[in-house]
């Protein structure tokens, strides 16, 4: 099978990693949900090298890029949890791919072509355009919020998803950075994946460790545990697939970036995808433009570093 055809297969598992996350964060608390996926991910990972006899190492880089990973990870959950509309979370997280551009120039050495500048822009605007639709803020009561108003039914607005989504995006794009930093310090890219899974999951069990006092899995009272961890059993293996698939295929493509290109599909994919499974999440005509131009605005900036 060709590297083009395998890459097809990216948008479908990042698509029902974030639906599926959609669906059980309704029932797991966020940072148990997180550090859970991560650490199953990562042991499963680790199995899948043994096997197949890849060698692993590991250093520093390595593991602030899974600290940062992980952390991420969790912002973007959070975002999945209280936003509507997956898909429109995916495409403002995934703008961070600008700053990661942006930063590699001094940090990493690369460079940016005047397309990759109008890429940027483009990528902006969508994000804005999706920022400010009225529908992107929802609206909520102070009852079901626990805000007490003074008649109890006062509705206020909530833009959170937007700022988690957002800062979700500034730690990937550290993550990004340090990716780069350990790979070219000589570890593997599988090497990498178990770094960067089990070091996410190491500091998400940390925090809650010192929060909570537990790094027991939350769930909802009236749940019952197998169902939720057979789910989440299901969404880390699809985890693991797309994490190996992905460094599989920057490898075997003429160019490392056409599996992440195709890849932002998910984001179409996934905001189509939610009107079907969560009621009244169909994204109006300014968000689908938003998304859009996101994703017209990051496929522009990478090409144009091709051509």
């Amino acid at each position: 099978m060709s590297w083009l055809s395998l890459s097809l297969l990216l948008p479908i598992f990042s698509s029902v990693f974030s639906l599926s996350s959609k669906i059980l964060l309704q029932d797991v608390q966020p940072i148990s949900y997180t550090a859970y996926i991560l650490l199953i991910s990562g042991i499963m990972t680790i199995a899948y090298n043994i096997f197949t006899k890849k060698k692993m190492t590991f250093d520093i880089w390595g593991i602030i890029s899974g600290f940062a990973f992980g952390l991420s990870t969790f912002g973007f959950e959070k975002a999945v949890s209280q936003g509507k509309n997956p898909g429109m979370v995916n495409a403002v997280y995934r703008t961070q791919t600008v700053l990661t551009a942006i930063l590699s120039v001094f940090l990493l050495g690369s460079r940016l072509t005047p397309l990759s500048i109008g890429g940027i822009l483009l990528a902006l605007a969508g994000a804005i355009t999706i920022a400010i639709d009225s529908k992107s803020i929802e609206k909520f009561t102070g009852k079901n919020n626990d805000e007490k108003s003074d008649s109890g039914t006062e509705e206020k607005t909530d833009s959170s998803w937007i700022k988690w989504a957002m800062g979700a995006g500034l730690l990937l794009t550290v993550k990004d950075i340090t990716a780069v930093k350990a790979l070219r310090s000589g570890s593997t890219p599988y090497s990498y994946v178990v770094s960067e899974l089990l070091s996410g999951a190491l500091i998400l069990f940390a925090y809650k460790f010192l929060k909570k006092g537990t790094v027991k899995l939350q769930i909802s009272k009236d749940k019952k545990m197998m169902p939720v961890l057979a789910g989440m059993g299901l969404v880390s293996i699809d985890n693991m697939l797309w994490s190996l698939l992905l460094v599989y295929l920057m490898g075997k493509a003429p160019n490392p970036a056409y599996p992440k290109a195709i890849t932002l599909l998910s984001v179409v994919l996934s905001a189509f995808l939610s009107k079907f499974l969560f009621p009244g999440t169909a994204l109006d005509l300014q968000q689908w433009v938003g998304v859009f131009m996101v994703l017209g605005g990051i496929g522009t900036m990478i090409f144009a570093n091709i051509l």
